[in-house]
This record gives C-alpha cells, structure tokens and sequence, in this order.
C-alpha cells in the first residue's frame, strides 16, 4: 500500500493541515518545562551514551503517538530486525544492508585483529563479500559504500570533515 494510502498517514496529515500553521517551539517550550524530559531519551551504550532528543521537533505527545503508530503500520519494526539481521531489505539494489553488522562487528564484517602483529584486517560488506584490507596497527580505515551503491555521499561528506578537524589521524578514505 502507498504510503499516502495508509490510514495512519492520512490521520497525521489531516492533522497536520488542521493545526500545524499554529505549532510554535518557542510556545512549546514555554508551556511546557518539562518537554526534554518528555521527548528526549538516553540510549545506554558499550561505546557511549547516545542522547535521542525529539523535543526539538514541532511535536506533541498526540502527534508522537501518531508517528509511532505510522511507523509500525509501515513495517518499520520489522524492516529493523530484517536490518540487524542481514536480510534483503535494499529492494532497489537486491541487497542486505550490512552498515550495522560492520558497526555491530558482527562475523563477516568486523574489524578482527590478528595476533601480536597487531595488524587489522577489515572486512565490509555481506558475509561473502571480496573487498578486503590488511595494513598495520593503529591505521583506521573508512571504507564507505559498495560499488553502485547510490548512499556513497551520506557518509563521507561528514567524515571528510571529521578527518580535515583530524590532521594525522591515521584515517584513510579511499573512496571520497
């Protein structure tokens, strides 16, 4: 079914059309002190913590339900445990989508250290996959993108300035 057919969908745009000229953030705020703690959470990480803030978004509780409720009637659920776990959820390319797995350091695509040697080998992509790198200890290498992949520039435009911030980082990106 068409996104625009979706009854979930037309509930959030008649919505929307109804009262969105009238939403103010600074209003919002306002009203309402406790809206970060209402719309704002911290995702508990080995890595780190990572703060998920909606508070700045012209929302409220009605309208996150709503969201919510679309997300799930459009499968997104189950397009996240497909993701996670490797299936073909890239139908314009017939492809898994792997950028987890490779964060993740699931099999197959992990950064795995080989020995006292301290080299690294790094494998992206699908389990399967032949792009493969060996180099020494301590250089990071970016590999962003699959051959005739059309997402190549979602990435690298802002590693490009993490790297420039980063003189002699040690960082590679051998397709920017």
């Amino acid at each position: 079914m068409a996104l625009s057919a979706d009854p979930n969908f037309q509930k959030l745009d008649q919505w929307y059309r109804a009262n969105g000229s009238s939403l103010s953030m600074r209003a919002m705020f306002d009203s309402d002190p406790e809206r970060f703690e209402k719309f704002s959470t911290t995702l508990k990480t080995d890595d780190g913590d990572l703060l998920l803030d909606f508070s700045k978004n012209l929302i409220n509780q009605e309208v996150m339900e709503m969201l919510l409720t679309l997300a799930k009637s459009r499968g997104v659920e189950q397009a996240r445990e497909q993701m996670f776990t490797g299936e073909k959820i890239n139908f314009t390319e017939v492809l898994s989508f792997s950028h987890c797995r490779v964060q993740l350091g699931s099999p197959g695509s992990s950064w795995t250290h080989l020995g006292p040697a301290g080299l690294t080998w790094v494998q992206l992509g699908s389990p399967g996959s032949s792009w493969t790198h060996l180099g020494p200890a301590g250089l990071t290498w970016v590999q962003l993108g699959s051959p005739g992949s059309s997402w190549t520039h979602l990435g690298p435009a802002g590693l490009t300035w993490v790297h420039l911030d980063s003189p002699g980082s040690g960082c590679l990106f051998p397709n920017i």
